[in-house]
């Protein structure tokens, strides 16, 4: 591409590419045609993942903090102990409780905080979850049902945060 057609070319549509990961379906499917790509299907959306992490306002008070498991993302359906701090209105989560490195960040407003449903196919006795209609579904457990009670409402509360209308 020439100097002159990069000035020509709207820098929304250089930034939204950097925006995705994509795939190619030979990549996914060896026995695919090489030539084939499926770029709208294959984005992979990365948010809250380690370097895409919400980074943690450290003057920011804390509402809640604690060891939860979180089910994995991968195909595996593993549960994880995870070291969990509410705050600033977003699920910070670490490997423990020093709060160094951080995995992954989940900004709560907009996700439905909600008890399992027999859909959602999980036989944990203390489990709920965190749904977005335009995310991924997040699924946590607790020990005790007052573990759960209390996250639950801190997230529910964090969730469904308003702001005021700007007044013009």
């Amino acid at each position: 591409m020439t100097s002159e057609e990069k000035k020509e070319r709207p820098i929304s549509m250089i930034n939204e590419a950097s925006n995705y990961n994509m795939t190619s379906d030979y990549a996914v499917h060896p026995m695919s045609p090489v030539g084939r790509t499926s770029r709208a299907s294959k984005k992979v959306h990365n948010f809250g993942k380690r370097s895409n992490s919400i980074k943690r306002n450290p003057n920011a008070p804390v509402v809640r903090r604690g060891w939860l498991y979180k089910q994995d993302s991968t195909g595996m359906k593993l549960w994880k102990k995870r070291w969990f701090v509410l705050s600033d209105l977003c699920l910070f989560y670490y490997r423990d409780e020093k709060e160094e490195g951080i995995l992954g960040s989940i900004l709560l407003p907009s996700f439905q905080i909600a008890m399992l449903t027999s859909e959602d196919h999980i036989n944990r006795k203390y489990a709920f979850k965190a749904a977005h209609p335009n995310m991924r579904t997040y699924y946590f457990c607790t020990d005790t049902g007052k573990e759960m009670e209390l996250w639950m409402k801190a997230m529910l509360d964090a969730a469904l945060v308003q702001t005021e209308p700007v007044k013009r």
